[in-house]
This record gives structure tokens, sequence and C-alpha cells, in this order.
């Protein structure tokens, strides 16, 4: 069960590989990270972007609820420390505030560091000042 009425993601989900000097690319794959020669590919016409994150709600038995699958959920690129997660659009959770509820994550060369329910009064995530290296410094 969790309060708010928004989910808030700090991830990494690049568009393209990352490269690497020699002509290769790197692959981040569960834990794993490997190089292998890169795939020139013609960007403009690749409709798929490198990485993705998708969230999936499911109620307590682990049914997808309608309207918030995996299909529904809203692709993005980029890397954001308190990205609104949303499904066609819409990222108003309250409805679901204070029931059983199960997050299913599927992530394809992405990183999600963390994720957080909160209402926008409460604000979004933010860097930890008691972290050294979450600091943002300017």
């Amino acid at each position: 069960m969790f309060e708010g009425d928004r989910l808030f993601v700090n991830a990494r989900v690049p568009g393209l590989p990352f490269n690497s000097q020699n002509d290769q690319e790197v692959i981040f794959e569960g834990d794993r990270t490997s190089v292998r020669p890169k795939a020139h590919v013609d960007v403009s016409s690749d409709v798929r972007a490198f990485g993705a994150l998708k969230i999936q709600i499911e109620d307590q038995e682990g049914e997808p609820l309608p309207g918030f699958t995996e299909s529904d959920c809203d692709q993005w690129t980029g890397d954001e420390v308190s990205r609104v997660v949303t499904w066609g659009g819409n990222h108003d959770l309250s409805l679901l505030r204070g029931k059983p509820i199960r997050v299913r994550f599927h992530l394809r060369n992405a990183a999600l560091y963390s994720f957080q329910f909160a209402s926008d009064e409460r604000g979004r995530m933010g860097p930890e000042l008691a972290c050294p290296g979450c600091r943002q410094l300017d």
C-alpha cells in the first residue's frame, strides 16, 4: 500500500548505445556490462530507443490493473532524478492510494536507481544532501 498520487523514478534510460573510443558500444545487461563492435545503424530510421523502462501496476494477486499495464506506460529516454511516470499521459494514482498493489519494472539497457510514491505537494525526490556523491554542485 502506498500514499501519494504519483510515481517518481530516478532512472537512466539511454536513447542511443553508449559509445567508446574504438568504434565499440557498451551494453548493460542486468548487472553485466559488455563491449562489442558498434553496430552501424541509421538512428533516424530506427524508431526503437536503445533503452526502455516500462512500469506496470498490479493488484495484490499480480494481475495488471487496467490503464496501468506495461503497454500503457509512456516511454521516455534520458537520465532523470525525479521523473513522473505516466500511463497514456495519466500520472494520477490517487484512486489506488491505500490499496495493496504490486509494481513490476521492465528494463532493457536501463538503470533504475530508486522510486517513490508521493504527492506533488510533498515534492519530488531530490539529492540526499548527506550523500557526498549525490550532491548537485554548480
